[in-house]
């Protein structure tokens, strides 16, 4: 008979992987503690989208603010060697399983299929997209072709007046 060792807790749910992208910079609704947040940085992905150092900062950002594990490389080399990894480290005899959320941008749909066949993904249903009806997968990499089909959705003003230019216009009304 062999027995666990002494800092195994037996009530500890196992972690399970989230893979974050562009479209999904947020922990998943049924998050965990023991959870992991892993984003690819692939320099080629980001070239194929044209993004700006601005963009790239502010997905770096929300990684960091996430508490996300940022690696280097891409999807159908990365996650194979990943999971054999963690497989010998933990000890996991059932093939480990990367969750991730679906995508509407056909450029990162087929950078997430690019995966190898041997890592298992899960696609999960994205709770952003539900404001997206009206959005064309193309068009979503500009904000402001973005934000004015949220803000309708929403029932805010797309583009307000910041409180500077209303003080301003309000003097010149009083005058």
């Amino acid at each position: 008979m062999t027995s666990l060792s002494s800092n195994v807790n037996l009530n500890q749910t196992p972690a399970r992987l989230f893979w974050l992208h562009d479209e999904a910079l947020a922990k998943p609704d049924d998050w965990r503690a023991s959870d992991r947040l892993v984003y690819l940085w692939d320099a080629n992905y980001f070239a194929q989208q044209a993004w700006s150092l601005k963009r790239r900062v502010f997905i770096y950002e929300c990684l960091v603010a996430l508490k996300a594990e940022i690696y280097v490389g891409k999807p159908s080399e990365f996650w194979p060697a990943f999971l054999a990894q963690q497989d010998q480290s933990l000890g996991q005899e059932s093939e480990p399983v990367v969750y991730v959320a679906a995508a509407l941008d056909p450029v990162l749909q087929a950078w997430l299929a690019s995966c190898s066949s041997k890592v298992r993904l899960e696609i999960q249903s994205n709770p952003s997209h539900f404001l997206l009806s009206e959005l064309q997968p193309t068009r979503l990499k500009r904000f402001s072709h973005f934000w004015p089909a949220q803000a309708k959705a929403l029932g805010v003003p797309a583009f307000g007046r910041s409180n500077g230019s209303s003080k301003r216009q309000s003097a010149r009304k009083h005058q």
